[in-house]
């Protein structure tokens, strides 16, 4: 049973506020910021329908208790930061359920005809990130960039192969992963660099994408037979047309919201997106597997909608640095690759298995504090030791 976009929206929102919770009640603390960042959408996505209970205990929290803790604001909480980790946070308890008999992993993995599940967001949303902060890049840190990704789909590819890994072709081809397209997304940015109107050739090329699709690619994509390297990778391939279109308007909403600040722009080209997407989908079923117009705006809306939130709820309540969300956005394709890897080897060692629901929750719980919790407070105690080390 695919997702709706309500249910999508749901899931995604509910820590936005629970991070106003942490905030604005609790001590600045980082296993506090995990527990409220990963126990709230845990519950939601694992108790959808009673999504509106766990909003409204968090809603009675904020009006009953008293506002305790002012966290150290300052221009460093960034809202980019938050974002990233929701995505991550996300698309990780969706690589989890889709691995794992106790869940339903016909709404939480990858869909590969039509429909919406919740791994769908990932793909796009991670695109969308890139593009966003690549108004800061340079060509040198674009390109250190792509190798970083080449190396993760290295990694990625070895890790199926070694392990025996079952992944469908229907993904993104044979011998493609979501790290390939990365690297050859930030490579062509580099060589193509608009100066202003990103947005508007970023959706010609979603709207060209879906004029091949009408012609003939969809056909094609749906009755591959797979003959030559091109036909076995046909999806990975198509993906890099939308995708960035994806990174092109991701890019100038990057550049409105970090350079000029202007929220206001932003909201109006979210508008927009809404519009064309309201009226695409009485056309097109919204498909991963094409990357047809509803898939491709639906990404940018749910990112979009969510910075517009983050920026928002941080002028709103002047929300503290969040040291996790940090950590997480700087490191978000390492954190990909590892909750990937994690996967099967507690697989075949039984690690996360479970048979109630407590246990099952707890494993859960379990399984994203080794993702984020355990690397940030490594990476924390080795810049301790090297920055007591120089001191010496």
């Amino acid at each position: 049973m695919a997702l709706s976009i309500l249910e999508a929206f749901t899931v995604i929102s509910i820590t936005q506020l629970s991070m106003v919770v942490y905030s604005r009640i609790l001590p600045e603390n980082p296993f506090l910021e995990f527990l409220l960042f990963s126990v709230p959408q845990y519950l939601v996505f694992r108790y959808l329908k009673y999504a509106y209970l766990i909003y409204t205990v968090l809603f009675m929290a904020l009006l009953v208790f008293p506002k305790k803790r002012q966290h150290a604001y300052s221009k460093h909480t960034c809202p980019i930061d938050r974002l990233r980790m929701l995505i991550i946070s996300l698309v990780s308890l969706a690589i989890y359920s889709a691995n794992f008999k106790f869940y339903d992993s016909d709404r939480y993995g990858k869909s590969m005809e039509y429909g919406l599940l919740l791994m769908d967001i990932g793909v796009g949303s991670f695109v969308y990130n890139a593009g966003l902060v690549s108004c800061k890049m340079s060509t040198r840190k674009k390109l250190i960039n792509a190798l970083k990704c080449l190396v993760f789909g290295a990694g990625r590819q070895m890790s199926i192969i070694l392990m025996g890994l079952s992944v469908k072709d229907a993904e993104f081809g044979h011998h493609l992963n979501f790290f390939y397209i990365l690297a050859i997304l930030n490579l062509i940015s580099i060589f193509v660099r608009l100066e202003k109107n990103q947005a508007f050739f970023g959706c010609l090329l979603i709207f060209f994408h879906q004029i091949l699709l009408q012609t003939f690619l969809e056909d094609m994509i749906f009755n591959n037979q797979r003959e030559n390297m091109i036909m076995m990778n046909l999806e990975g391939i198509s993906y890099i047309i939308p995708e960035f279109g994806i990174y092109l308007i991701s890019q100038e909403i990057g550049k409105i919201f970090i350079e000029r600040k202007n929220l206001n722009r932003i909201v109006k080209y979210n508008i927009g997106f809404i519009v064309i997407f309201a009226v695409s989908v009485f056309k097109f079923e919204i498909s991963r597997r094409i990357h047809n117009i509803p898939f491709s705006l639906f990404v940018i809306i749910l990112n979009t909608s969510q910075l517009i939130a983050c920026e928002y709820l941080n002028n709103e309540h002047q929300l503290g640095f969040f040291r996790i969300a940090h950590f997480a956005s700087k490191n978000m394709l390492f954190m990909l690759l590892f909750s990937n890897l994690l996967i099967p080897i507690s697989k075949s060692l039984g690690i996360f298995e479970a048979d109630n629901l407590i246990e099952i929750g707890l494993k859960t719980l379990g399984y994203l504090f080794i993702v984020y919790f355990v690397p940030y407070m490594v990476n924390r105690t080795y810049r301790k030791s090297t920055k007591s080390a120089s001191v010496k």
